[in-house]
């Protein structure tokens, strides 16, 4: 995935946001730990429309294709660059609600369900609303973990 365009990454995420949304939150959780399983796998593909369902397999494609080719070179967001992200979005949120992610986010694998969702759902959600470069660092931040 980190060998995908800008715009991949992009479509990605406010898929994936559309998605989150509507797991339940047990599904959610997993998801916002990065432990999904096939099972979880197939109940968020269920969920989405044919329109998403085609973008999100033609980035899958694109991801895989680029990994076979070794090309573009591969990505990584940089730290700068993600703080300067979360800072944006930090500014749509309560400071309550900002404090409250950038606590969770330090170690979303020991979180209840609920808080891992919550968090999940934000942070894909608050994403898909940044604007240009933030956007687009984030979006790839979220591919690398």
């Amino acid at each position: 995935m980190n060998r995908l365009s800008d715009k991949d990454l992009v479509d990605r995420m406010e898929i994936l946001a559309q998605m989150v949304e509507k797991l339940g939150v047990k599904d959610c959780a997993a998801f916002g730990r990065g432990g999904i399983n096939p099972e979880v796998l197939g109940r968020m593909f269920n969920l989405m429309d044919d329109a998403s369902l085609q973008r999100f397999s033609g980035i899958v494609v694109n991801a895989m294709a680029a990994d076979l080719r070794q090309f573009p070179p591969a990505r990584k967001a940089l730290q700068e660059d993600v703080e300067q992200a979360f800072m944006e979005m930090g500014t749509h949120l309560t400071k309550e609600d900002a404090q409250r992610m950038a606590d969770n986010l330090q170690d979303t694998a020991s979180l209840p369900d609920d808080e891992a969702c919550w968090t999940a759902r934000i942070l894909y959600r608050e994403g898909s609303e940044l604007k240009g470069r933030n956007r687009r660092n984030l979006a790839l931040a979220l591919i690398n973990g």
